[in-house]
């Protein structure tokens, strides 16, 4: 449990690096798809005992690596503390045997939505209006099961953990699979 939640820690920092070396061009096209590409991980598990430990544990021992990193490698810089360093900051999701089908369909459209630099932070509805909406994200960390090995394909997710590996060697390659499907991936095992 402790080295899952230091890897998906080092790959947030190393994400806020990217977004940091990159702030004055995140609207531009190619950046825009890189966050969005990589923004979500997905932490794949063999049973719904293993997701409860890590929803359990999500937001005391994943903030506090990744605050210590943060500190580390970044040190303080340029407001980026306030998005990767604070419980309310992070925003994770579920795709289990947990969920009712009506929950099922709501995670698949929270986990689809798009990385925007636009609507990441509080911006006004429109250019006429004078309501404030809250920026959003899509969700950082994603906690899975088998329930993604078939049918799931959503194209912005390039980055899984599989954590401890499937029964079998079919599981793994429908799991892993869920990756990478317009740009290169990443699976860790």
């Amino acid at each position: 449990m402790t080295t899952q939640m230091r890897l998906i820690a080092t790959i947030f920092v190393h994400r806020a690096i990217f977004e940091k070396e990159n702030f004055d061009k995140l609207s531009d096209k190619e950046v825009s798809s890189a966050m969005d590409y990589y923004h979500s991980i997905i932490a794949y598990f063999n049973s719904l005992k293993e997701v409860g430990k890590t929803d359990a544990q999500f937001y005391t021992e994943f903030t506090k690596y990744t605050r210590r990193l943060f500190k580390r490698v970044l040190r303080y810089s340029d407001m980026l503390e306030c998005y990767y360093c604070y419980d309310s900051s992070f925003n994770k999701s579920e795709l289990t045997g947990r969920l009712t089908g009506a929950e099922v369909v709501d995670q698949l459209s929270t986990v689809s939505q798009k990385w925007d630099a636009e609507n990441r932070l509080p911006h006004k509805e429109s250019t006429n209006s004078d309501v404030w909406v809250k920026g959003s994200t899509p969700p950082d960390l994603i906690l899975a099961t088998n329930m993604i090995s078939v049918g799931l394909d959503v194209n912005r997710f390039n980055t899984i953990l599989m954590n401890s590996m499937p029964r079998n060697m079919a599981e793994y390659i429908q799991a892993s699979s869920r990756v990478a499907r317009d740009k290169s991936g990443l699976v860790i095992t």
